[in-house]
This record gives C-alpha cells, sequence and structure tokens, in this order.
C-alpha cells in the first residue's frame, strides 16, 4: 500500500486554507448553507487534482493508458450520492474511483466503530465535519490523523 500524502487547499503563498477559516474570514456559512455545493470541490477534490497532476506516478499510470485509482469515503447510506455521478466516474478518463464503504455495507456507525476500534480519532479538526458542540479550533490530542 502506498504512503497516504494529506492535500490541503492553500493559499496562494502556500498556507493551508480550511474551510472554517474560509467562512471565519468571508463572515458566511459553508456553500450547502446556501444551496449549493463546492466546499468538496474547493476542498477536497481541487488540492486533489493538483495534487495528482504534479505527482509524476500518476503521469506514468495515464502515460500507460491507464487510470489513477481514487478512493472515495461515500458511507453505505449515501448510495444517492454514488448513484448521481456513476456516468460521470465511467466517462472520466484520468481516475478509476471505488467507494470501499459502500462495497462492504458500511454506514456511519460502522465507520465511527472501526474509526474507534482502531484508536483512531473521529475528527482531527480543520473541515466542515466537527461534531455537534465542538468549536470552531477545537482540535483533539491526536490531531495529526484525519481531518
Amino acid at each position: 500500500m502506498p504512503e497516504i500524502t494529506r492535500v490541503y487547499k492553500t493559499t496562494k503563498d502556500g498556507r493551508r486554507l480550511t474551510l472554517e477559516d474560509e467562512c471565519l474570514k468571508s463572515g458566511t456559512l459553508p456553500s450547502i448553507a446556501y444551496g449549493f455545493k463546492r466546499c468538496s470541490l474547493k476542498h477536497k477534490i481541487g488540492p486533489q487534482e493538483k495534487f495528482c497532476n504534479n505527482y509524476p506516478p500518476c503521469h506514468e499510470v495515464w502515460a500507460g493508458g491507464k487510470k489513477v485509482v481514487k478512493f472515495i469515503g461515500y458511507d453505505a447510506g449515501e448510495h444517492y450520492r454514488s448513484d448521481k455521478i456513476l456516468l460521470r466516474d465511467l466517462a472520466d478518463p484520468k481516475y478509476s474511483k471505488w467507494y470501499p464503504l459502500m462495497e462492504w455495507g458500511w454506514d456511519r456507525e460502522a465507520c465511527v466503530r472501526a474509526i474507534e476500534a482502531a484508536g483512531l480519532p473521529q475528527y482531527a479538526g480543520g473541515g466542515d465535519h466537527r461534531p455537534a458542540g465542538a468549536l470552531p479550533g477545537s482540535v483533539p490530542a491526536r490531531a495529526g490523523i484525519g481531518g
């Protein structure tokens, strides 16, 4: 298994820009609050695309006429999400997408159980999935994992 590289949305000078930072700076809520869904594109898909476009192993795969495999973390309760994008996934010339949590039948609760069994924090800060009651900027002690 290759090493996992975490990628982030960054500012022009290279500092990490989280969704929380952006909302606090602009005084707005995430785009989904206004009926749009740009947060994942801007803070997840965009940084991954930027990384892969500059990562030689991806270029080698594409040069060989193959696709890079992307693991998508939709849980088993989110089939509506993968169903809507299946045709787009199949037409993607660069990536083959795999939805392992759906394949395994893991809903959100099963994911939480697996995270807890592995001793990982459920939330590690810096994103738009803060648990209820967590304050902006609050990060568990093991924040180097996840998030």
